[in-house]
């Protein structure tokens, strides 16, 4: 679990049981809320969720060594959107380029 303080900046975690078991198709873990396991180095394009409404805030996790990192945290996608970077690439644990 992350919460958004502001002031805090979070990048190793431990995943529980419901993040560990996220298949690599979109897995419904709550009421407005899907997650999906990619071995793609690049972020996911959220708005592609079966979700009954879109998606507009994406959270990335990454697996490095054996350990997880937060690489982005409730991220507004929107502005993305329009300019089909949704999917872009990221380079190094600590960036997902925007």
């Amino acid at each position: 679990m992350v919460e958004d303080s502001g002031s805090v900046h979070l990048r190793a975690l431990q995943l529980r049981d419901s993040l560990q078991h996220v298949r690599t198709t979109w897995t419904k873990l709550g009421a407005e809320c899907y997650g999906i396991k990619t071995y793609k180095p690049t972020c996911v394009d959220v708005t592609l969720a079966p979700a009954a409404s879109m998606l507009w805030y994406r959270t990335t996790l990454v697996k490095r060594s054996g350990r997880w990192q937060l690489n982005e945290h409730n991220r507004f996608v929107t502005d993305e959107y329009p300019a089909s970077s949704l999917t872009t690439a990221f380079h190094n644990l600590d960036e997902c380029k925007r």
